[in-house]
């Protein structure tokens, strides 16, 4: 930027202004009530309450701002000194937890392009009617396995035009068993739309917009732990979620039980890897992704959380 001025301190500038343009408008000052009279309620709140959001935005501001120059100054110190010393230059942008997770393991692990899908005999399932969720990208119905008798569900995609879901189907593959991870039974191709159809456990889902208001502290510290213990899980593995938020989330209050769902968007993490900011929603985007940083880790999903 022209002057040196840095992205992020256009950002705190930016928000300052708007901050302090909301608490001095006119609105905040044509009451009714005389200045003596003023309810408590009408005061003019302190400006520091808002402090916390000009930090987060300047940490974010800045950490991509670093990350620009940590790459121009790899490059410089690569053609120098060679790969060693630009890898080791880039070391604090890489996650401070499970970061060879992937890459310690087969490509055949994490490689879901090259992966094959073992389908199975979409005679064995008979899915029902009965609509359980519907999503962006798929729709949820009640089916039964005529080999097991045992009543699940499908998560059946809508038309693709990339071939994704065998990311889905990889990630869940080695998921399996995981903690309060949803569990994967295998999936078959519709014979009606010829998509992918994905097949889960059943499990009773409250409402999350009514049982949430209802949850008392200790709910709150069980089901917050529970949640935490599948995002370790799936660190571990290798796996950023990058859409938790309370859809994506099955709570049987009656049997205290979570599940993590939907994987859709779920990506194996490699240090210093370009990801893509088209994930997850909207409220539930870290900052920095926000600002067009790429790089990211699991520090996705904690910020989610």
């Amino acid at each position: 930027m022209a002057g040196g001025t840095s992205f992020a301190r256009v950002w705190v500038d930016t928000l300052n202004k708007a901050v302090t343009n909301l608490f001095h408008s006119p609105s905040h000052h044509h009451h009714h009530h005389s200045p003596s009279h003023k309810p408590q309620h009408c005061q003019r709140p302190d400006i520091p309450r808002v402090a916390p959001l000009c930090t987060v935005a300047a940490i974010a501001a800045e950490k991509v701002e670093a990350e620009k120059r940590n790459v121009r100054e790899v490059a410089v110190a690569g053609a120098g000194a060679g790969a060693g010393a630009a890898s080791h230059g880039s070391s604090r942008y890489v996650s401070r937890v499970y970061a060879d997770a992937c890459d310690g393991k087969s490509r055949t692990y994490w490689d879901w392009e090259k992966s094959s899908v073992r389908w199975c005999d979409n005679e064995d399932f008979a899915v029902s009617a009965e609509v359980l969720g519907k999503g962006k990208y798929s729709t949820v119905y009640g089916v039964t396995r005529r080999s097991h008798q045992k009543r699940l569900v499908v998560k059946q995609l809508r038309p693709l035009k990339s071939k994704k879901y065998k990311r889905e189907i990889l990630i869940l593959q080695n998921l399996k068993g995981g903690p309060n991870v949803i569990e994967f039974h295998g999936a078959f191709v519709d014979p009606a739309t010829h998509e992918p159809a994905l097949v889960f456990e059943r499990y009773e889902n409250d409402d999350w917009k009514q049982l949430y208001p209802t949850l008392s502290l200790a709910d709150i510290r069980y089901y917050s732990y529970q949640l935490l213990l599948a995002l370790d899980f799936i660190h571990s593995k290798g796996i950023i979620h990058r859409d938790l938020k309370p859809h994506n989330l099955i709570i049987d209050h009656s049997t205290r039980t979570l599940r993590l769902i939907d994987f859709g968007l779920a990506e194996f993490y490699h240090p210093l890897s370009d990801y893509n900011l088209r994930v997850a929603s909207r409220y539930y985007k870290p900052p920095e992704i926000l600002l067009g940083y790429r790089k990211y880790d699991y520090s996705f999903d904690m910020w989610s959380f």
